[in-house]
Order: structure tokens, then C-alpha cells, then sequence
């Protein structure tokens, strides 16, 4: 398994642009291996992408950075998980255009993506401590 430079919690108090910059150098080397695997693998590999917290970031980039706009890369994603995070690739598009997929409501049950976060009994939770709000979507 990879190592790769992360960010510490404390970045994560910082100003965002100061977050971006270590967010970024850690993609960077999560870019390389992953660019690295694809090069080597199987090409009828199916793909499945973990990560919590700060990897749910890294999970989100990988996301957006291969499969957003490449339809063969979304046909080799069986399931991206992350965890403790946001979920904005695949499923949202900053021009306003309709999704590209729909993961939470696609008829098949691979290909999809499974995000969550957890908290303790009776603890207050501010969706904009960490992160923008989750978006919501209407049930099928």
C-alpha cells in the first residue's frame, strides 16, 4: 500500500486556502499511485475506492479527477465509499448540468457510491464544522 503525505487536523483549522494547499500535496501523491495502478492493471478490473476522513477526501478527488468525465472509468467502478466525507463527484456537476450518473438511484446495485458519517448519542452535530451541507435528493 502507498504511503502519502496528509494533511494534520490541525490544517484542518487553518484558512481553507492553507487546507487546499496540504489537501493538494496529498492528492498528488494518491494521483501517482493510482495513475501508476491503472497502468499496469487489468483493464477489465473492477475498481473500488475506500477511504475515511481525510482518505474520503482523497476518494472524492480520484473521483473527480479520473472517473468524473471518462464513461470507461465509470464502467470499471464497482463501489466508491467514502466515508466521513462529502460526496460531490459523480453526482453533481458546478455548471448546472444534470448529474452523470446516478448512483443513489441507479437500477443496478454496483457502481454506486456509499457515504456516511457517524456521531455519538446526544452529541450536537453542525454539518458546517467540517464540510459544506450534504446534498439531499428526493427518493425514487
Amino acid at each position: 500500500m502507498p504511503l502519502y503525505h496528509q494533511v494534520t487536523i490541525g490544517t484542518y483549522l487553518q484558512a481553507k486556502d492553507i487546507l487546499e494547499r496540504g489537501l493538494a500535496i496529498a492528492f498528488a501523491d494518491i494521483e501517482r499511485a493510482f495513475a501508476e495502478y491503472l497502468a499496469h492493471a487489468d483493464r477489465s478490473r473492477k475498481i473500488v475506492l475506500v477511504g475515511h476522513s481525510q482518505g474520503a477526501e482523497m476518494v472524492n478527488r480520484l473521483l473527480r479527477r479520473f472517473f468524473d468525465d471518462d464513461p470507461a472509468m465509470r464502467a470499471r467502478l464497482l463501489l466508491a465509499m467514502p466515508i466521513g466525507g462529502d460526496v460531490d463527484a459523480l453526482t453533481s456537476d458546478t455548471r448546472g448540468a444534470p448529474p452523470r450518473t446516478s448512483p443513489l438511484h441507479a437500477p443496478r446495485r454496483d457502481r454506486c457510491i456509499v457515504a456516511y458519517r457517524s456521531y455519538a448519542a446526544g452529541e450536537h452535530v453542525d454539518p458546517d464544522r467540517w464540510h459544506r451541507r450534504p446534498a439531499t435528493r428526493p427518493s425514487a
